[in-house]
C-alpha cells in the first residue's frame, strides 16, 4: 500500500526539478500578496457553468495587482475526462485583459488520493497588445480524508508560445486544504510560490490565497 503513495511525492519533485536548470542563478523581485476569490456554479447533468470573482493586492498586499471575473462552461466527456471553455475580464491599474481559455482535464482516483492532471491552452490581450499565448501544465494530488477537511498539493508550469521565445518562463507550487462545509458550500486556503525564469527582471511571489465556492445544484 505505501509504494502506491510514493509515487506521489516523487512525481511532484520530478515536475518541479526538471524545470529548475531555467531559472537556478536568476536573482529575483520578491513580494508578498494575497488573493481572495468567491465563485459560484451549478450542474446539469454531464455540463456545469461558473462565475467567480477574485481579488489580487500585490507589493506586501498593499497595491491592487487586478480583479478580474472569470466565466466557466464545462462538460463531462468521460468518467476521468472533463472539457471546459472559459472567458476572463481583468482590470489592471493601467490596463484591461480579455482572456480566453480551454482545459481538457484527466482525473483519476486511487484509494484515498485524486489526482488531476489538468493542459490549458490560453490567450490574454491587452489593450491592443499581440496576444500573449501559453500552454500551461499543472498536476493536483488531493487526499480524501473521509472528514470536511481535505488537503491538496499541486505544481504548474507555464509555457510561452509563438512570438515571446517558445520556452517556460513561470512555475507555480501551492499547497493548502478545502472545507467541505455543509449544504453545498467549500472553502480553500492555500500558500502558493510562483517564479517567473527566462525573463527580464524575474519576480518570485509568495501568496496566501482563501477562496469560496458556493454549489447552487448538484
Amino acid at each position: 500500500m505505501m509504494k502506491k503513495y510514493l509515487i506521489i511525492p516523487l512525481l511532484l519533485m520530478f515536475f518541479a526539478n526538471s524545470y529548475g536548470q531555467y531559472y537556478e542563478d536568476d536573482i529575483y523581485l520578491e513580494d508578498m500578496q494575497s488573493w481572495t476569490s468567491i465563485n459560484v456554479e451549478a450542474n446539469f447533468d454531464d455540463f456545469r457553468v461558473g462565475l467567480s470573482q477574485e481579488l489580487r493586492l500585490k507589493n506586501n498586499v498593499n497595491e491592487l495587482k487586478k480583479t478580474f471575473t472569470d466565466v466557466e462552461v464545462m462538460y463531462k466527456l468521460h468518467k476521468y475526462v472533463r472539457l471546459s471553455a472559459n472567458y476572463r475580464f481583468s482590470i489592471y491599474q493601467e490596463v484591461v485583459s480579455h482572456r480566453y481559455y480551454g482545459n481538457v482535464t484527466f482525473r483519476y482516483k486511487l484509494d484515498q488520493v485524486r489526482m488531476r492532471y489538468r493542459l490549458r491552452l490560453m490567450k490574454d490581450y491587452r489593450n491592443g497588445e499581440l496576444p500573449n499565448t501559453y500552454l500551461r501544465n499543472k498536476l493536483t494530488f488531493n487526499y480524501d480524508t473521509n472528514k470536511p477537511f481535505e488537503p491538496f498539493i499541486a505544481s504548474e508550469i507555464y509555457y510561452h508560445l509563438f512570438y515571446r521565445g517558445n520556452e517556460f518562463d513561470k512555475w507555480r507550487f501551492s499547497l493548502g486544504v478545502d472545507w467541505n462545509m455543509p449544504k453545498r458550500h467549500n472553502l480553500r486556503f492555500f500558500y502558493l510560490i510562483q517564479t517567473e525564469f527566462n525573463v527580464a527582471n524575474p519576480e518570485r511571489d509568495f501568496v496566501l490565497g482563501v477562496g469560496y465556492n458556493y454549489v447552487l445544484r448538484k
